[in-house]
């Protein structure tokens, strides 16, 4: 799919788009949504964009399972890994702000590399504690940043300097990072 330069959101989820290359999208320079959900990837190979500034990358719902590398996804803000077969957290860009990775295969201690994230979900994963370097790079000092939001179940502690709101409705609890 190319020449069409003006499109700025598309979704081609549901569709069940599986095979290496299955799509294709060169040259729409203001595309900024796109949604692949529920298509049944494994890989990243199934997609190739070029050219392509995606910002918000929806990927749910898929069987991606291997070490995922965004980092040529150089415009990404947004990605959303929920109900995939994740066992390790996915390599992203520096540009990376919200990461969900709801009800994947997450498992022990997740240790965060030094990034711009603001916020993370990981629910439904077997995350059961945490070691103090685990979120400490979540994010860089902002002065326009207020808080990080980290949102987790299974937690049995937590590092020191963050702290927990519990809601005792949910199994989850929110990290909140702040002033």
């Amino acid at each position: 799919m190319s020449n069409f330069t003006g499109l700025k959101s598309l979704s081609l989820g549901h569709n069940l788009l599986r095979n290496k290359s299955a799509v294709v999208l060169n040259n729409i320079p203001n595309l900024i949504d796109l949604n692949l959900a529920g298509n049944g990837f494994s890989t990243l190979d199934a997609f190739n964009l070029t050219d392509v500034p995606v910002k918000n990358l929806n990927l749910s719902h898929n069987h991606l399972s291997s070490t995922l590398d965004f980092t040529n996804f150089t415009s990404l803000t947004e990605l959303n890994l929920d109900d995939n077969q994740l066992t390790t957290l996915p390599i992203f860009p520096e540009t990376l702000e919200k990461l969900n990775l709801n009800n994947n295969k997450l498992e022990g201690d997740l240790i965060f590399p030094e990034n711009n994230l603001t916020e993370v979900q990981l629910n439904g994963n077997k995350v059961t504690s945490k070691n103090e370097d685990a979120f400490n790079k979540i994010r860089k000092d902002s002065d326009t940043l207020e808080s990080t939001t980290v949102s987790v179940s299974n937690v049995t502690e937590l590092p020191p300097g963050m702290h927990w709101i519990n809601f005792q409705v949910f199994p989850t609890f929110m990290v909140v990072y702040g002033p």
